[in-house]
């Protein structure tokens, strides 16, 4: 987007002073200033967006619809667990699809 990882920082950091105050929006903050070890940069740009699975999502799911018990939330989370590990066919299709038109956002308002 149009933020570097300062802006971001500093845009938590501003959000977790206010009324949306709380550990994750803190950690959040912190992170963009993080540096990474390794190489030269900071380290959330190295975090790639797809993830990997242990299979407890998925277990909690199938024994959930077993029993008729209605788990949404985990169902959902994990279907886009395994939408993230399809990095390289998410690329391509992307490239099919137009997508939506930005809005932009007074940076100072924020």
């Amino acid at each position: 987007g149009d933020y570097d990882n300062d802006e971001l920082h500093s845009t938590f950091a501003k959000w977790n002073a206010g009324r949306l105050q709380s550990f994750l929006v803190e950690i959040t903050s912190e992170i963009f200033e993080q540096e990474d070890d390794l190489v030269k940069g900071r380290l959330v740009d190295q975090i790639l967006d797809k993830a990997k699975q242990k299979g407890t999502g998925k277990w909690t799911s199938q024994n959930a619809m077993d029993l008729g018990i209605p788990v949404p939330s985990i169902d959902v989370a994990v279907s886009m667990r395994e939408l993230s590990a399809l990095k390289d066919e998410r690329i391509k299709a992307d490239a099919l699809y137009d997508r939506p038109s930005a809005v932009h956002m007074n940076k100072e308002k924020l």
